[in-house]
């Protein structure tokens, strides 16, 4: 499976992007507009179907994971998960299951008052955020940083919190270590 793609963009789309990887061009769906020529680091998420196979593209692993779990919405599909994290992001999908608020998903194109009530039901008693996910991102930038993973792990495990994002984590154990 193609998990990880690390390359120089060659060409920006309305929702896709060309990623440059040794020689062989990417076509992967990003949320995100990004300048030709710049480098870039993304998890992916292959979606093979009869007639196609795309490629979605994601800053974190916590993001593609959940990615994985909008696709357990019984109704929702890949174009419309990808939608719903590229217009809302990790946190408010997860505040508005958490409130029970279908409002919040009916601002997303394609998301209707019976999809919005289905992510609910389905996602209402899921785990939305893995630590693990989180950690694993700490560790690979730190580990880029030449910061042994002990001090890592005993510094995140004091920190670890669902509401933050990799990068905010991973500020707080640099700034802890120096």
């Amino acid at each position: 499976m193609l998990a990880f793609l690390e390359g120089i963009v060659i060409y920006q789309g309305e929702e896709q992007i060309i990623v440059d990887v040794g020689g062989i061009g990417y076509e992967v769906f990003y949320g995100k507009k990004v300048p030709i020529g710049n480098k870039v680091a993304l998890f992916t998420a292959l979606i093979i179907r009869e007639n196609s196979q795309v490629l979605y593209a994601f800053d974190s692993l916590r993001e593609r994971n959940f990615f994985y779990l909008l696709l357990k919405v019984k109704g929702i599909g890949p174009k419309l998960a990808f939608g719903l994290l590229t217009s809302l992001g990790i946190e408010i999908i997860s505040g508005a299951i958490r409130r029970e608020d279908i409002s919040v998903f009916m601002t997303v194109s394609g998301v209707g008052k019976k999809s919005a009530s289905q992510i609910i039901l389905d996602l209402k008693d899921a785990p939305l955020a893995s630590t693990d996910d989180l950690l694993a991102e700490v560790l690979m930038a730190t580990k880029a940083l030449g910061i042994e993973e002990e001090k890592v792990i005993s510094i995140y495990q004091k920190l670890v919190s669902d509401n933050l994002s990799s990068s905010e984590v991973v500020k707080m154990v640099l700034q802890r270590i120096n």
